[in-house]
């Protein structure tokens, strides 16, 4: 016989809590984080038709870790959405909770808040996020789940998705644009920004700090004028201008119901739309503007000298060296150059 004591039974027995805990914790699969529950480590919310997944992510050998938003059953899985791409932190063990204030945040190790969606609404501990299978994580007041309190569709970051908006909020004054990552281990914001233009034109430009690269040309309620293919575009379709008391923006519709696209501003300054479809095993690059990457203002930075027909693009002048390195062997330039060190 088998005699055990009580502080052994009782030890085990919070050992089992403990392990149960741990595996509802780290199981968690739903679309929805409800008032009490968080996310942390490995845990992620999928959409309920499981196009996409959010959670905790590491770009490239970077090291730090963000929340972010990323098509989940895909071969290739590129993040559609950053929260904290100004601030990461430094493990994937902090928590993203709603408060009782109605927000939801990015808390660190230690409590601080890194990222919150910053809602001036007065719901007292009854909001749920939900993340939807169009892409959109959207926060509801529970106990009025038609009022939509924020949505990450308000807050692009180099994405514009179908159904997504990007324009400009009135109530806010902020705009709904689209700013690249930095590198590719890097989503903080770049100097490359896409965004509408608030007058009747309603251009679609791109920037580089102060400077216009490329214009769309006037939208006409059917193309933009210096981008007519738009209309003949397979995987497009419903392009609309909305605007009303509270935003204007724009928005479009995925023309193939099986299949995925996406708008991007990418790290080397090129707008480009990307479509995937089963048979196609990847994604596959449509549409880029614009279509030299030489024609992007800067590209290669201060002091650096773009030629579009060398194999490596970007050139340092005499007497000058690649600022950040590890950024121009990932083929991204956009820190220029600066003085040599080996000089004299």
């Amino acid at each position: 016989m088998v005699i055990i004591s009580r502080k052994t039974w009782i030890s085990e027995c919070f050992l089992l809590l403990l392990f149960l805990f741990l595996k509802i914790n780290f199981s968690k699969g739903s679309d929805t984080i409800f008032p009490g529950e968080s996310l942390s480590g490995n845990q992620t919310l999928a959409s309920a038709g499981g196009i996409f997944e959010l959670g905790f992510f590491t770009p490239g050998n970077s090291g730090n870790h963000f929340i972010g938003i990323w098509y989940k059953q895909l071969p290739e899985k590129p993040v559609i959405w950053v929260a904290n791409r100004k601030q990461p932190v430094s493990n994937p063990f902090s928590v993203l909770k709603p408060l009782e204030d109605g927000n939801i945040v990015l808390l660190n190790q230690t409590g601080d808040v890194i990222w919150s969606t910053n809602s001036t609404s007065k719901v007292q501990n009854s909001t749920t996020a939900k993340l939807l299978d169009n892409g959109n994580f959207v926060v509801r007041n529970t106990l009025e789940s038609s009022t939509v309190i924020w949505q990450s569709f308000d807050h692009p970051t180099d994405h514009w998705l179908p159904e997504g908006k990007f324009g400009y909020n009135k109530l806010t004054n902020e705009k709904q644009n689209l700013v690249s990552w930095r590198s590719p281990e890097n989503p903080a914001p770049s100097l490359f920004s896409a965004e509408v233009e608030q007058n009747r034109t309603n251009n679609l430009l791109l920037w580089n700090g102060s400077e216009v690269y490329r214009n769309s040309g006037e939208w006409t309620e059917t193309i933009f004028t210096l981008v007519p293919e738009i209309q003949s575009n397979p995987y497009v379709t419903n392009v609309t201008y909305v605007s009303n008391g509270n935003e204007s923006y724009f928005t479009y519709a995925s023309a193939i119901p099986n299949a995925f696209t996406r708008f991007v501003l990418d790290a080397t300054g090129q707008y480009k739309q990307y479509v995937w479809q089963k048979n196609f095993g990847e994604w596959r690059l449509l549409w880029t503007r614009p279509t030299q990457q030489c024609e992007v203002y800067a590209f290669c930075g201060p002091f650096g000298i773009c030629n579009q027909q060398r194999q490596r693009l970007c050139v340092c002048i005499h007497g000058f060296e690649p600022k950040m390195q590890k950024n121009w062997e990932l083929g991204y330039h956009t820190d220029g150059c600066e003085k040599s060190s080996f000089t004299m």
